[in-house]
């Protein structure tokens, strides 16, 4: 999927928002999609799976590598990754040097299938959906029909990726999929999770407490993560709630 169907929040070292990337002594860490990437010049080798500088991917998971301690999970809502990073290092007296990190990579987008199933009164048993468009209908001798306009379609399959059946989307009903950026319900999980999960972990942490003390929940931006490409994630920030299309739909609706 393109990077314009991802969304972005991430909260820096000074617990302000940020691009979405944190810088450790050996390693970095950028939350792509919904997914996070390891990057390392020192650390890259030829010959694997990843281009320069990236060294690796994270889906979630607990792990300490290159100076970077990270957690990240898996959230149903909005299909996201939470992600936090204890990147601080310490200097030649001991003396910790904080620098901590969290983030969503989430879909930026919300399906209104279970929607309008309901407002159709339509009561079908799935695994899951495709959703898409064309402008054709088959005929009751499976003859193609073109169509004036093109419609949207939902296809649903069963646990084994199996078809069941498609059906066509009511123009009444409207648009089957909201441009949401990040949810205010993802953010308020996200927020739960670092002030309850995490800084159990970090109860006895000065500088974690201060670090999360400092953050102004109001304040945090989102950002479209293909807007960020065009324009950098500051211009095309917005708060969460507040999300307007992206540079990709408003040329499209031209």
């Amino acid at each position: 999927m393109a990077l314009s169907n991802w969304d972005l929040l991430a909260i820096g070292k000074d617990g302000k928002s940020c691009d979405g990337t944190v810088k450790g002594k050996f390693a970095s860490l950028e939350i792509y999609k919904n997914w996070a990437y390891l990057s390392s010049e020192e650390m890259y080798r030829e010959g694997g799976h990843f281009s320069k500088p990236v060294i690796g991917s994270i889906i979630s998971g607990d792990f300490e590598i290159a100076g970077l301690s990270i957690v990240a999970i898996r959230h149903s809502l909005q299909n996201s990754i939470f992600v936090f990073v204890d990147a601080s290092t310490y200097n030649k007296n001991n003396k910790q040097i904080p620098n901590y990190f969290a983030g969503i990579g989430c879909c930026a987008f919300y399906s209104k299938v279970r929607e309008y199933l309901e407002w159709k009164g339509i009561n079908i048993e799935f695994n899951d959906v495709i959703t898409g468009s064309r402008n054709y209908t088959i005929g009751p001798n499976d003859e193609t029909i073109l169509l004036e306009k093109t419609v949207q379609t939902i296809m649903f399959v069963d646990e084994n990726d199996e078809y069941i059946k498609e059906i066509e989307v009511d123009d009444e009903f409207g648009e089957l999929t909201d441009f949401v950026g990040v949810m205010p319900e993802t953010l308020e999980a996200f927020k739960n999770w670092l002030l309850k999960d995490i800084s159990k972990e970090y109860e006895y942490t000065p500088a974690f407490k201060k670090w999360i003390d400092s953050i102004d929940w109001e304040s945090l931006y989102r950002f479209n993560q293909g807007d960020r490409f065009f324009v950098g994630h500051k211009q095309s920030g917005t708060k969460v709630g507040e999300q307007n299309d992206t540079i990709i739909m408003k040329m499209i609706k031209k």
